[in-house]
This record gives C-alpha cells, sequence and structure tokens, in this order.
C-alpha cells in the first residue's frame, strides 16, 4: 500500500463542506478542528500539489478570525490596561465540526494561531495567491500573538496553562517572521527577535533546550524549534544537545514518547513525534537514520494504511491506560496530525 496517497486520502476524507478539517472521524474527543494540527495537515496536502483543501481551510478559518475580531480587540485593549482576563476571552485553539470555539475546553492555547499564522502565509506563498483577502486575519493574529506572547498558557499536548513553553514560542516566533514577509509595513520580525532573545534568556539549560521556561524538562516538541519554524538552525549546538537528549531520554526501539512523566493512555509512542524526528534526520542529511525512524512509522499503520497517535506497545506509566480508556475509548485512528508528518517527514 502506498502509505503517502493514503495519507493524502485521509486528510482529504476529514474536511468538511465549510472548509473545516476535523482531528478524526473516528473518535468524540477529536471531532472538531485544532488549529495547530490542522495547519500542519494543509501544509502536507500542498508539499503534494493538493492546493483546494488548503485554500478552502484558509478561507473558513480567516472568516472565523475576522468574526472573532471583538474577542481579540477587546483581550489586548484588557491586557494593555493590566485587567484579569478569564478563559473565555482568549480566543479558543479548538472549533467543533459547526465551526463553533469549544467552550467545553479551556483551551488558551497560542500554539495554534502561531502555526496558523506560519501556514497561510506559505500558503499565499507557494500559492502565489492574492493575499489581499487575508491580509486582515493575518493583521489580527500577528497583533494578538504580539501582545500575548509571554503569557502562560496551554502547550501543544493542552496541558500546563500556568508555564510557557517553548514549543509555543517557537510556533509564535515562526508564525511572526513569516508575517513580516506579507504585510510590509509592520515590523513582526522584530517581535521575532525578541522572543528568540527571550528563549536564549530563559529556556536554554546546560547549553539545551527545556520544555518550559524557568524549568528544567524534556520534551520531544523542542524539535519545532528547529523545523519547521526555523528559531535555530538544524545543525545549531543548542538544537544538537537537544536532540541527543531527546534521542537519550525519549526513544524506544524505533518511536518517540513525548515526555517522560507523560501518562495519556499510559504514554506511548507517538507517530507525528517519531515522523518529525526522522524529518530533522533527513534535513541535516542523516538519510538512513531519519529512514529507519519511518520503517518503525510505516509497521504501525493498520490493514487499511491508517496510522493512530501513538502505539502502546512499550508505555511510560502502564497503569494509566484503561483510564483513558474507561474515557475515551481506544487510541484515536486514524490520527490527521500523524499522516501528515508522516507526508511531510518524507517529502518535505
Amino acid at each position: 500500500m502506498n502509505l503517502i496517497q493514503k495519507s493524502v486520502e485521509v486528510i482529504k476524507n476529514n474536511q468538511l463542506n465549510s472548509g473545516i478539517i476535523i482531528g478524526s472521524h473516528k473518535a468524540g474527543a477529536y471531532n472538531c478542528c485544532f488549529l495547530k494540527d490542522n495547519s500542519f495537515s494543509v501544509y502536507a496536502l500542498e508539499l503534494m500539489g493538493e492546493y483546494t483543501v488548503a485554500e478552502k481551510y484558509y478561507d473558513w478559518s480567516s472568516k472565523k478570525i475576522i468574526e472573532l475580531q471583538y474577542k481579540i480587540i477587546n483581550a489586548i485593549k484588557r491586557q494593555n490596561n493590566n485587567e484579569k482576563l478569564l478563559n473565555s476571552d482568549y480566543l479558543h485553539s479548538i472549533y467543533n465540526a459547526n465551526g463553533i470555539e469549544d467552550e467545553q475546553r479551556s483551551n488558551f492555547q497560542l500554539d495554534g494561531y502561531g502555526v496558523w499564522l506560519w501556514g497561510i502565509c506559505q500558503h499565499i506563498k507557494r500559492t502565489n495567491q492574492n493575499k489581499d483577502i487575508y491580509i486582515k486575519s493575518i493583521k489580527l493574529i500577528a497583533g494578538y500573538l504580539q501582545c500575548f506572547w509571554q503569557s502562560p498558557c496551554f502547550g501543544c499536548w493542552e496541558e500546563k496553562d500556568d508555564r510557557i513553553h517553548t514549543s509555543t514560542l517557537a510556533c509564535i516566533y515562526g508564525g511572526l517572521y513569516e508575517a513580516n514577509s506579507i504585510i510590509t509595513e509592520i515590523d513582526y520580525e522584530e517581535i521575532a527577535k525578541e522572543i528568540k532573545s527571550y528563549i536564549l534568556k530563559n529556556c536554554v539549560i546546560d547549553g539545551r533546550l527545556s520544555k518550559y521556561a524557568f524549568y528544567d524538562d524534556m520534551d520531544s516538541s523542542l524539535i519545532f524549534l528547529a523545523l519547521p519554524f526555523q528559531v535555530f538552525e538544524l545543525t545549531d549546538d543548542i538544537m544538537i544537545k537537544t536532540v541527543e537528549e531527546i534521542e537519550k531520554n525519549l526513544l524506544e526501539d524505533g518511536g518517540l514518547h513525548r515526555y517522560t512523566t507523560d501518562s495519556y493512555y499510559g504514554g506511548g509512542r507517538w507517530i507525528n513525534l517519531t515522523c518529525w524526528l526522522a524529518w530533522y534526520y533527513r534535513k541535516t542529511g542523516n538519510i538512513n537514520k531519519g529512514d529507519r525512524l519511518l520503517e518503525w512509522v510505516e509497521k504501525c499503520s493498520n490493514s487499511n494504511g491508517e496510522f493512530p497517535e501513538q502505539v502502546i506497545d512499550k508505555v511510560l506509566n502502564f497503569d494509566y491506560i484503561e483510564r483513558w480508556r474507561e474515557l475515551f475509548g481506544d487510541i484515536v485512528c486514524p490520527s490527521l496530525w500523524s499522516h501528515a508528518m508522516y507526508i511531510i517527514a518524507k517529502v518535505d
């Protein structure tokens, strides 16, 4: 089976007529639109020359952002006045299948909008599409991120809203840096440089990156800082030491865990992260090492060629597997983010 084409098919089949892409149609908790995950999904399809899905997705999301501009304006105003904001005051980064903010989930999560901003700018440059139709939404989100980038919020795993997550800063950096090439009258690059300086000052320990500002911890999502957001060059000493630490603590028999204390479904090995590490190695010229990781990924597909979110034959916290099954059922499969990262690692 051609797993690249199967991955394209899976992503396309999860786009609704509205343009919304849902994380997985087979799982209730994932039957919604995650801005971060799905921006990677459309990026993957664009690498395959599938531009229609991306156009519909960005048309929908751009209109949604403009619809919610009152929240952005009010949130920035209250922040500038040093007023306390509630979770409901911020933009949410998860939408249900009807395009409504998911108020049941506490998801003040800036990485989703950072990746969205990065992705829509990539889309405009890749397709030479008329950027004027997206200018307003780009400015709104860039201004929102410029205002709140130092605010503690949920990270890419929807956890720890009392921390500043290094991978979240990377997503915001990448979005603002790309916005600078689309919106020329505002210097977003200067804000991106401030974010990088903050990372160097507060998120580097012993010459390598840490999961949070001011805390020493490790997470596979730190690869974000090299790919795709280029906070650091792939061969920068900081990235080399970070990847070495990730391999040492989180790579097990070909698959990558998220972090050492992970208990979600026991804390198995994640398809998307293993693809990310493979992508990093292939980009740095270590093709064989990257391909070995992708071979493990390919073996994790089911008989229909679908990738799960994670596999739990080797877990970090076995006692938690049944707890999560009781809450949400079996592990989600197919996972669009897994399929997207497989395409990206193989093609980009």
